[in-house]
This record gives C-alpha cells, sequence and structure tokens, in this order.
C-alpha cells in the first residue's frame, strides 16, 4: 500500500478524532469512488455527532471554516442525489452544534462562553447558506415563486407558469405528481432528468434554474418558452418549409450534443419541443431518458417512450436503445413537421409528391433512411442527420 493510500485509510484503522475532518474532505475532494465518497461523508456526520455529544466538545471554530470551504465546492458540483442526501444529514448534525452552542449551560464544555458559542453559530449559518444557494433552496417557496396557472398535466409530472418574484421572469415549473411520492423508482427518475438538465447546457436545450422540494413535493424550475410546443406550432397554421427545416436541425444539434454525453432521449415528439418567440427550437422533457453513463434504473426493462414515435427495437425493449433510436424518432417528427401534421402508421407517402414537389426528393430519401428498421441502417449520429438534412434544401424541386 502507498503513502498516499496509507494516508486515506487511516481514519477508518482507529478510532474517530477532530483532526480526521480535513483527511475525510481530502477523499471527498480527490475521489472518484462513489461509495469511498459515501462513507467518508457518513464518517464526517459521524464525527460531528460524536463531537456534539461526549467529552471531547464541538468542534473548533477553524475546523468548521474548513469544512465550509471544502464542502462548498462539492455541493456546486454534486449531480449524485445519493451523496446530496447524506451531505444534507452532515449539515443537520452541523446545525445540532449550532443548537447546543447557544446554550452552554447544555453543553459537555461548560467553559464554552457567548463569544465562543457566536463564533460557532456564525460558521454554521454560512454552511446552511453555501448548501440553499448551491440547491436553490434559500427561503420559503412562496417567497420566491408567484404561482400563475397550469401548462400541463402528464402522466408523472404537472408543469405551471410562474413568476420569480426576485427579478420578474417567467419560468415553468414541474412538480412530480403527489401520487408518485411513495414510489422510489420514479423519485428516482424525477432527480435522474435534473441531473441530465444540469449536464447538458446548450442553447437548444431547455434550461434548469433550480430543482428542490416543497412541503414534500419534489420540483424542477426551468425556463418557460413563450412560443409554446412544436406540436402546438404544427396544428396552428403548419409549419413554412425552410422554418420547419430551420427548427429541425436545431432539434439536432441538441440531440447530438445529448448523445455524446450518453444521453438517449427516448421521447423525441413535437411536443417535446418547446419554442421561443424568435423560432429557437429547445430540446425538453427527459423524463424518459436512458444515462448510458449511470446506473440503469429497474423500470428501464419496460416499454416506454410515445409509440407512434418508437423505433421497433424501442418497442420490443427499452432497455435496448441506443442513439439510432433517437433518429428513428426524428425520422417521424421530420414527416410529421415537412407534411403539416400528416402522421401515417406504417406506410410514409412521398413528401414530394405530398406536397406537389414543394419539398425534395433528397429530404425523402433522409426520412427514408432514419426509418430503417435495422439501427446499422440508419443515420449514425444527430450530427450526420443534420448534414443531410441541410443538403436536402439544395435539392429542392
Amino acid at each position: 500500500m502507498t503513502g498516499k493510500d496509507e494516508e486515506r485509510t487511516t481514519v477508518y484503522r482507529r478510532g474517530l478524532r477532530p483532526r480526521d475532518i480535513p483527511s475525510l474532505l481530502k477523499i471527498l475532494r480527490e475521489s472518484h469512488d462513489a461509495s469511498l465518497r459515501k462513507s467518508s461523508l457518513r464518517l464526517l456526520g459521524r464525527l460531528i455527532g460524536d463531537n456534539v455529544s461526549s467529552e471531547k466538545g464541538p468542534p473548533h471554530t477553524v475546523e468548521l471554516s474548513v469544512v465550509k470551504n471544502e464542502l462548498k465546492q462539492l455541493f456546486t458540483a454534486e449531480k449524485d442525489m445519493e451523496i446530496s442526501a447524506i451531505i444534507l444529514r452532515v449539515l443537520n448534525r452541523l446545525e445540532a452544534v449550532r443548537s447546543l452552542a447557544w446554550d452552554p449551560a447544555r453543553s459537555f464544555d461548560r467553559d464554552l462562553g457567548e463569544e465562543e458559542a457566536g463564533k460557532i453559530f456564525k460558521e454554521v449559518t454560512r454552511l446552511k447558506d453555501i448548501y440553499n444557494e448551491a440547491h436553490g433552496q434559500g427561503g420559503a417557496f412562496d417567497q420566491r415563486y408567484e404561482v400563475l396557472h397550469e401548462i400541463a398535466t402528464g402522466g408523472m409530472c404537472r408543469i405551471v407558469r410562474g413568476i420569480r418574484k426576485e427579478d420578474k421572469v417567467h419560468v415553468a415549473i414541474k412538480f412530480l405528481l403527489e401520487r408518485f411520492l411513495d414510489t422510489p423508482e420514479v423519485i428516482k427518475r424525477f432527480h435522474r432528468e435534473s441531473e441530465i438538465l444540469i449536464r447538458l447546457r446548450h442553447r437548444n436545450i431547455v434550461s434548469i434554474y433550480e430543482r428542490g422540494e416543497v412541503e414534500g413535493c419534489y420540483y424542477i424550475v426551468m425556463e418557460f418558452m413563450e412560443g409554446g410546443s412544436l406540436d402546438d406550432y404544427i396544428g396552428s397554421d403548419g409549419v413554412e418549409y425552410t422554418e420547419g427545416l430551420s427548427i429541425l436541425c436545431q432539434v439536432c444539434e441538441a440531440l447530438d450534443m445529448a448523445h455524446e454525453n450518453g444521453i438517449i432521449h427516448r421521447d423525441i415528439k413535437p411536443g417535446n419541443v418547446l419554442l421561443t418567440r424568435d423560432r429557437v427550437a429547445k430540446l425538453t422533457d427527459f423524463g424518459l431518458a436512458k444515462d448510458t453513463r449511470a446506473s440503469e434504473l429497474t423500470t428501464e426493462s419496460t416499454v416506454m417512450g410515445t409509440e407512434v414515435y418508437m423505433a421497433p427495437e424501442q418497442r420490443a425493449l427499452s432497455k435496448g436503445v441506443d442513439r439510432t433510436t433517437d433518429i428513428y424518432s426524428m425520422g417521424v417528427m421530420i414527416y410529421e413537421v415537412l407534411s403539416g401534421g400528416e402522421l401515417p402508421v406504417d406506410d410514409y407517402p412521398s413528401l414530394n409528391q405530398l406536397t406537389e414537389g414543394i419539398i425534395s426528393r433528397e429530404v425523402d430519401e433522409v426520412v427514408e433512411k432514419c426509418l430503417k428498421r435495422r439501427p446499422g441502417d440508419r443515420f449514425q449520429s444527430a450530427g450526420e442527420l443534420k448534414k443531410a438534412l441541410s443538403l436536402s434544401w439544395q435539392g429542392k424541386g
């Protein structure tokens, strides 16, 4: 075992002491092993708890300052919801230090004076503020947001339009429906969606502002799109060809970025493409997405998606999907957008003939390639699909 390994495992070999806090924080800062980080967090929480309930006295102010500085970075970067939950429990331990510090008579250290108590209280308060700032939980929900009206309710979530009171920005707030609050797998999927949105920062993917919990209900706050959905746009006066092509190419850019980050959307359709007033397209609703770089959820062994847009392999088993599965769904959506809302079940008539030559034969070829039954015969990336769509305009007519 190397000296570095010995240093990292020292705290496991002997009784925990206040001076072990920096060693635990070092593991949290440097290790990429999730199980080791969880163990270190639990030990850190236990160490704080031991010092609150023994004759050793509470952790010194300088140690709390170290915890504050180290955990600030951890909070802002953390994406593992289980680790975040452990962090919260550690902070709750620190909150216990605060409550004892204000009552020296109850403290195990009878020499703890008001000045020392005040210092500890300030350090703990700062820690709580750091956590609140990182996770968007500073202040009550209704103090920060005004809910205006419901936008939509789906199978698992309810989406409302709201206003962020601080700057009057309109937002979309997605709440997990109450009937799923006792369903761990659904809660995990809801949390995973927020993690994915945090990871995927792109001009054509809806931005997440914060996530949190209010009165036992989980929520995600996202940017509000004034232009509605692509589905709404198709259903109004239809989409002009060049504008439709531009929107579809933007979706390809978003999808390409998601795929490069290990995310398979699994529910590509016009209803999950939102538009700004200037017709900038933003891909949304990653609630059914598969994260190829994360542990698998048990529900991924079931079929999920919107049937008419699903590739053959997705209809058979959602577990066995890859980026070409989304390419198939893109093919269905391309046809729907450019045909003005036509959505055949299996047989797709020529768009060139349907529009009397307005749409080129090259576009038909793009759609046909997207809809190949064998994944290997489709476009192998959304970037490749975007290039083919762009070139198809040159063959118009």
